[in-house]
């Protein structure tokens, strides 16, 4: 594998990290830490975990840019320098360690002002680095925004069900759930409320709660209405850990486009969620029957909704906001273990529950599966991003 780049207003900093690791090894060797892993240098030094696995992985890497991307901050490593000489270090290996960890910080101050900084500009040249400051970040997100809302989530599952029409072969209906695992109330005034649309013809093909499937058995749900939507308040005012809810909603779309392709509106198709709490999980599955929408294929994007809000593709326009994301779209049939796999409770069930009275089977009479899955999960997706599944014109089943 060829070396990354380096960033050129690195190349100081990278001389530096290196004669300093160079010091950090040599002041571990002249100490009874000598040969321990993380956890136990952690332990005897009494230093954070965390911080401590990160410097013995850089002083593990060979690559400096890699190294340099692990190691943690000028605080924690005073605090490891400080704590191995009292804990036996040879004193001629900590003094050097720790003049190099000045002229270190001089330089970091001098170019970047703060470690932030300069992990942005290594995260490019790594991807590795990149997917772990990003996954930091968003959780740093999640946890702000959970304070501000007073509101968090577990997991975000969302399910398309794909079959063609019993009263127009020629059309697909789509059934739709929408699962919210893990509701927690972190104040008491906070308020919870998810919506669907209501403007059907007939009433059951409209957004309802499947009560039946939330937790607790009596959770409390006020509902109203705003125009075309129905909207589910969360009404319960307990804080308490176990205290949170599991919702469900669900609704079917008839005759929402033909067999042959996906629906196309100004060009591309799609379906996804607007991240309007800040959840720890992001579910999106897409499942497909065998009959309709032959060679469809689905790809991930993600676009920042903050000033423009939603995107309607195609808007090459919005290119600048789209966001990167480490996950991919994974592809297979749908069979029960697949459906278990599901992090929501009652997946497997709840699906069978609402496909029972349409006649939609899972499996042909010779119990082969029918349906085909386009899914995806994302850890700590950024609040106020909106996360799509794309119809590809070019792609593979």
């Amino acid at each position: 594998m060829p070396k990354p780049p380096q960033p050129r207003e690195t190349a100081a900093l990278l001389r530096l990290s290196e004669d300093m690791t160079r010091a950090l090894r040599a002041t571990i060797a002249s100490s009874p830490l000598a040969g321990l892993g993380p956890i136990e240098v952690a332990r005897i030094l009494g230093m954070d975990k965390t911080s401590t696995s990160r410097l013995m992985s850089a002083l593990r890497a060979t690559d400096p840019l890699v190294a340099l991307s692990l190691l943690p901050g000028v605080v924690p490593l005073r605090q490891f320098i400080v704590a191995a000489r009292k804990h036996g270090a040879g004193a001629r290996a900590t003094e050097a360690a720790e003049r190099r960890l000045r002229a270190f910080d001089h330089e970091l101050q001098r170019v970047f002002g703060n470690r932030t900084r300069l992990d942005a500009v290594i995260a490019d040249a790594l991807p590795e680095a990149r997917r772990r400051h990003e996954v930091t970040a968003r959780q740093a997100v999640f946890r702000g925004m959970a304070m501000i809302k007073g509101v968090s989530i577990d997991l975000e599952s969302f399910t398309w069900v794909v079959h063609p029409s019993r009263r127009d072969r020629r059309r697909v209906d789509i059934l739709f759930l929408a699962g919210f695992v893990g509701v927690h109330r972190l104040r008491p005034t906070a308020r919870f409320r998810v919506g669907g649309s209501h403007a059907r013809k007939s009433p059951e093909t409209r957004a309802r709660l499947l009560r039946q499937f939330c937790r607790p058995a009596a959770l409390s749900v006020v509902t109203s209405s705003e125009k075309d939507f129905t909207f589910y308040e969360i009404a319960t005012r307990s804080v308490r850990r176990d205290a949170a809810a599991d919702v469900f909603l669900t609704e079917l779309m008839p005759h929402a486009g033909l067999v042959k392709e996906p629906p196309r509106v100004a060009g591309e198709w799609s379906v996804g969620d607007a991240l309007m709490y800040p959840i720890k999980r992001l579910e999106l599955a897409l499942l497909v029957h065998e009959d309709a929408w032959a060679g469809c294929d689905f790809s991930l994007r993600a676009y920042d909704t903050a000033g423009r809000g939603l995107v309607q593709l195609p808007d090459p326009e919005r290119e600048v906001d789209r966001l990167s994301l480490d996950a991919e779209v994974e592809r297979g049939p749908v069979t029960d273990e697949t459906l278990r796999g599901s992090s929501a409770p009652n997946y497997a069930q709840i699906l069978r529950h609402l496909t029972a009275p349409l006649g939609w089977k899972w499996e042909s009479a010779s119990g082969r599966p029918v349906f085909r899955r386009f899914g995806c999960e994302i850890a700590y997706p950024l609040y106020g991003a909106q996360v799509l599944l794309v119809r590809e014109d070019h792609g593979r089943v």
